[in-house]
């Protein structure tokens, strides 16, 4: 999914996106999805893309405002940022409209009904990558069972319940709750 939100940075900027990236520390998969899906993305798709990072926790997102704004601040050239849970979107939003920018994109993953509702009314999220949570509870189960069976996990699963929402697409969806 941090791939997938890169690449969709990189076609909107023509493979010349100044970004920043916002990595959630919690997990050593949390990290990965930053280090590899989005940072790995950006360093060999897209030469000509700067990418900058804050790393974060949720038990400190409070901070991530304050952490936004002055990255925006000391960097005016930023007109990115990825952050990989729609959680985050709004304190992300916080420090754009605290650092005074209004020239800032974002992208996110989750497909969180207000996220959605804030991008067809024309707000700052640019692409948000949603996935079927039922369906990943039954890859985790599976993957779980073939574990504790000895059946070795699969290492390399193709996960297609997931689409990319954008402001081209948002509006052929009912967002009401």
């Amino acid at each position: 999914i941090q791939a997938w939100d890169a690449n969709a940075v990189i076609a909107d900027s023509n493979g010349s996106a100044n970004v920043l990236a916002v990595e959630v520390t919690d997990t050593e998969a949390t990290k990965l999805w930053t280090e590899v899906g989005a940072l790995g993305t950006y360093a060999e798709a897209c030469p000509n893309c700067k990418v900058d990072k804050v790393e974060t926790t949720t038990g400190t997102i409070d901070k991530v405002a304050s952490l936004v704004s002055a990255k925006l601040v000391a960097n005016p050239d930023i007109k990115y940022i990825q952050i990989p849970f729609d959680g985050f979107v709004q304190p992300v939003t916080q420090g754009i409209q605290a650092a005074g920018r209004d020239d800032v994109k974002i992208v996110s993953g989750d497909g969180y009904l207000d996220v959605l509702q804030s991008m067809a009314a024309g707000g700052p999220v640019i692409a948000d990558t949603g996935f079927n949570v039922f369906a990943t509870g039954w890859y985790a189960a599976d993957q779980a069972l073939r574990i504790a069976t000895g059946a070795g996990a699969v290492e390399k699963e193709v996960f297609p319940l997931r689409r990319m929402f954008t402001p081209a697409n948002v509006g052929s969806l009912d967002l009401t709750a």
